[in-house]
């Protein structure tokens, strides 16, 4: 697949996170590229998993986040990995890819896309080690 066809293949997953535990589409999908190579990389959690752990107090920065930039800052900040470049790399992902524009107010994705979205999630995850994360570079 090529990075585009990637990308498709994330966002209904991606959107599907942010109906059910309000990660954004952007940081979801970015995450998931860096984290494991443009999938080159895929193991351990599902992207439904990464928004449930997201989801914890501990990371309650990330969901009240106002855009993308605060979002990517903050899941560094509340420990998700030790990069310090980790926010950088994940808003270079979003913007060269303009992930953004995946963000819409919630409101805006309607119950009948999020339900029809709702398939298994085992064919695409993401590799997430509490702490010991080395993202792809």
């Amino acid at each position: 697949m090529n990075k585009t066809q990637i990308i498709k293949s994330l966002i209904p997953r991606a959107l599907l996170s942010y109906e059910k535990y309000n990660i954004l589409p952007s940081l979801t999908i970015a995450q998931a590229i860096l984290e494991t190579g443009w999938l080159q990389y895929v193991k351990g959690n599902s992207i439904l998993d990464h928004g449930k752990l997201l989801s914890f107090t501990r990371y309650k920065s990330v969901i009240t986040s106002k855009d993308y930039k605060d979002a990517c800052q903050n899941v560094y900040n509340s420990g998700y990995c030790s990069d310090s470049e980790y926010p950088k790399k994940l808003m270079a992902i979003i913007e060269e890819n303009k992930l953004y524009i995946y963000d819409a107010p919630r409101s805006k994705i309607s119950k009948k896309t999020t339900s029809t979205l709702s398939w298994s999630l085992s064919n695409i995850s993401l590799n997430h080690t509490s702490r010991n994360l080395k993202p792809y570079s």
